[in-house]
């Protein structure tokens, strides 16, 4: 649960007062922000038809399901880029995790 308190309070922070932000705050949301991006398109990848490893896979599943749950990261999860790779790997006849992106 510490990570969700501490996504929640720097989503809330993001949210509300990014005016407020020191440079530094603002430069570490930046940061955070892109290693969200970065993590969510790793996790997707991993549902796709080029990971063969099953467990891979399932582990990935299983952690997209959760951030459909968390607030602060649901938003990442709703972008175009990520809805439309999950779209394609969830379409995609031949992929073998084709279940675990639906």
């Amino acid at each position: 649960m510490g990570i969700n308190d501490s996504d929640d309070e720097g989503g809330a922070a993001g949210a509300g007062d990014e005016e407020n932000l020191s440079p530094t705050d603002a430069k570490i949301q930046e940061v955070l922000n892109q290693k969200r991006h970065e993590v969510i398109g790793v996790l997707i990848d991993r549902v796709g038809s080029k990971n063969a490893d099953f467990e891979n896979c399932l582990n990935a599943h299983l952690i997209l399901m959760e951030l459909t749950e968390n607030e602060t990261l649901f938003p990442f999860l709703i972008e175009t880029q990520h809805i439309s790779k999950l779209i394609t790997n969830a379409c995609d006849i031949k992929n073998q995790n084709q279940a675990y992106a639906l």
